[in-house]
């Protein structure tokens, strides 16, 4: 397959990667091999030019390798995916006095584990996502990915996301820079795993057809040191501090979610209504300067889905 895109966000509702004024255009080419099969790879590329309002300038080439093979094991289905994605080029976005262009470089890697014993399963996914604790030198490293892409409940879609829109303000505090940083909008992570090693195996059951409950613990760290932009230049000095003051450490914590499911038909129509719950617990990574941590976190939601 081959394609070609202009984007514009105006034209868009919701869009997660583009900000208002900006524009990209990029040509894409993907093969797939094993469509429908037990075992299949794929490769995609895409070249990317994206112009923000203020018109500086990204020039990206982003190379992504998929594969996955499903095997049977004394009665139970087991099935392997990974997913490896490399994005390098340049960009303007985000300049500074010494380095008005950066060199990007970013690496992300999803691998997903699954057995399937009919009423009973199990899944362990693991991602990788490369971070950036120096945000002075020539380089942007830090790997996003899609919001669309869910692990676990709170940790990346709630708790990073509000600690870096923090950073969205307190980038441009003028004790910090005489005139506020550019593209400090784009600090946020708006809910995107970005800067950590992960791991998070669950367990689930089905007591009866159509009902299912689940449950695991996400294990994460940092791959980089976080780094608050104002408090690791005005309070460390150059040094990775987080959004609390503190020493950055690689030490997320751990989520732990459970939740459950109940399918039904009539005729015709699929209708699913479940409830999932999650409690983060901070780890070093989100101390306070006191020594003290981030409290717990708790989150629980409902989910009402109907097919025709």
């Amino acid at each position: 397959a081959v394609g070609g895109d202009l984007v514009d966000p105006d034209l868009l509702s919701g869009d997660d990667v583009l900000l208002p004024g900006d524009k990209a255009k990029q040509v894409v080419a993907a093969l797939s091999l094993g469509e429908g099969k037990a075992h299949g790879i794929g490769v995609y590329g895409a070249l990317r030019k994206q112009e923000a309002a203020s018109g500086d300038q990204t020039h990206v080439k982003a190379m992504d390798v998929y594969g996955r093979t499903k095997h049977q094991l004394r009665g139970a289905w087991f099935n392997f995916q990974a997913e490896a994605a490399y994005i390098t080029g340049t960009t303007e976005l985000a300049p500074s006095t010494a380095f008005p262009e950066h060199d990007v470089s970013q690496f992300g890697l999803a691998v997903r584990a699954e057995l399937d014993a009919g009423q009973f399963g199990s899944v362990v996914d693991v991602l990788y996502a490369s971070g950036d604790s120096d945000l002075d030198d020539a380089k942007q490293s830090a790997f996003r990915a899609d919001p669309n892409y869910e692990m676990g409940l709170l940790l990346y879609r709630h708790v990073l996301a509000a600690q870096s829109a923090r950073g969205v303000v307190t980038a441009a505090d003028t004790n910090l820079v005489g005139v506020p940083a550019e593209d400090r909008e784009r600090i946020a992570t708006r809910g995107s795993a970005t800067n950590t090693v992960a791991i998070f195996p669950r367990l689930r059951v089905r007591p009866t057809d159509g009902f299912e409950v689940y449950g695991g613990a996400l294990f994460a760290f940092a791959s980089s040191l976080p780094a608050d932009p104002f408090n690791s230049r005005v309070i460390g000095g150059g040094s990775a501090r987080n959004a609390l003051g503190a020493m950055s450490t690689h030490v997320l914590g751990t989520e732990y979610d459970v939740g459950l499911r109940f399918r039904v038909n009539v005729n015709g129509m699929e209708g699913t209504l479940g409830a999932e719950g999650g409690v983060f617990t901070p780890g070093d990574a989100f101390s306070k300067s006191d020594g003290q941590h981030l409290p717990t976190v708790g989150a629980l939601r409902l989910l009402l889905d109907t097919r025709i």
